[in-house]
């Protein structure tokens, strides 16, 4: 046997017998709990109520902590075949068949690219081969009547385009023209009546104001004594 299925056999008794042993713990610490309420309540069936629950508690105790070091070995042992199963699993990666094999599967994949890569510039080619035959066909040749016809169209063609064309009035310019007359008329109305506001406020200010007061006499002056 190989010796890949050998350790992949193995592996496999050794994580069917960890299993068993994990679940055989299990039915161990519970089966210590209910035996420890058990002798609790025969202890207080007793004169020496504290004796007896003190022993139970230690052998509950000492049980328990056996458990946990079969426990703590089933982690143990499951930690180093994880790290052996990965220095294994490097080993095989690294090794020359495992190289061979990696070479091998790169080369496959290079070659269907590269013949994908074929395939793709031989459809594109072909496709530009029949693009270029159905350009290159000669047109079907008109009969002289049509050919007649036709050369006598183009020469009417190219005589009016020869001719200089009317000019038509340009009645954006009117439109334009007329627009800007009326917004001058606009604005000159706007600034008599403006100036008329005015007028009629100073008016009103000039109304309001009152004559400036007489000035007071002056007084007379004391005669000099004789």
């Amino acid at each position: 046997m190989p010796a890949i299925a050998q350790n992949s056999v193995q592996n496999s008794d050794d994580v069917a017998s960890e299993q068993a042993e994990r679940l055989r713990i299990g039915r161990e610490r519970s089966q210590l709990k209910q035996r420890l309420e058990l002798q609790r309540q025969a202890c207080y069936q007793k004169l020496a109520v504290t004796p007896c629950l003190n022993e139970a508690r230690d052998e509950h105790n000492e049980k328990m902590r056996d458990l946990k070091r079969q426990e703590v070995a089933l982690n143990d042992v499951q930690r180093k075949r994880a790290a052996a199963d990965r220095q294994r699993a490097m080993d095989e990666r690294n090794s020359p068949q495992a190289q061979q094999n990696l070479a091998e599967r790169r080369g496959k994949a290079i070659a269907a690219s590269e013949r994908r890569e074929a395939s793709r510039i031989a459809r594109e080619t072909d496709r530009s081969v029949k693009i270029t035959e159905g350009a290159s066909r000669v047109a079907p040749v008109l009969p002289q009547d049509s050919q007649a016809s036709v050369i006598s169209s183009a020469s009417v063609s190219s005589s009016q385009q020869g001719k200089p064309r009317a000019q038509k009035p340009d009645k954006s310019k009117a439109i334009d023209a007329a627009k800007l007359a009326r917004h001058r008329e606009q604005a000159l109305a706007r600034e008599t009546e403006a100036a008329r506001r005015q007028k009629k406020a100073q008016e009103r200010e000039s109304s309001r104001k009152k004559p400036p007061a007489k000035p007071l006499p002056r007084p007379a002056l004391p005669v000099p004594a004789s």
